[in-house]
């Protein structure tokens, strides 16, 4: 998940849109009651969560959970100073039948590259694939 600011990696408020990404992915666990949840925070206000015994149909409702909890935390009136993330991006990535030996660095990678893909919308988006 990452913020979707002018240029997060270099804007010197990318901390605290991170800030809000986080709060925001914290609302959605919260909301949809998700469980076995490990977060890391990645740098420059990007997060990964990385969510056990989870399908994709449910790792696509907690990024989309989580844009939502952003967008009703910043409202749709006046722009306040301390909402720098006006949007999220999101990589999904999940695979249901984990092969034996398998490298969990695939996972991320095509989390990566999905959220790559999403961020080039400059919207909310999210992209997913199934490893």
């Amino acid at each position: 998940l990452e913020p979707n600011v002018f240029d997060v990696h270099a804007d010197p408020h990318a901390e605290m849109a991170g800030q809000q990404a986080q709060e925001s992915l914290d609302r959605a666990f919260k909301t949809l009651k998700t469980e076995n949840v490990t977060r890391v925070p990645l740098g420059g206000g990007r997060i990964a969560a990385i969510l056990s015994n989870c399908e994709r149909r449910g790792a696509l409702a907690v990024a989309n959970q989580a844009i939502l909890e952003l967008a009703k935390s910043i409202g749709y009136g006046d722009r306040d100073e301390y909402d720098l993330a006006t949007t999220l991006s999101a990589g999904v990535a999940t695979v249901s039948v984990v092969p034996r030996n398998f490298d969990a660095n695939h996972m991320i990678e095509s989390a990566s590259r999905c959220l790559s893909a999403a961020r080039t919308c400059g919207t909310s988006t999210v992209k997913s694939i199934e490893v």
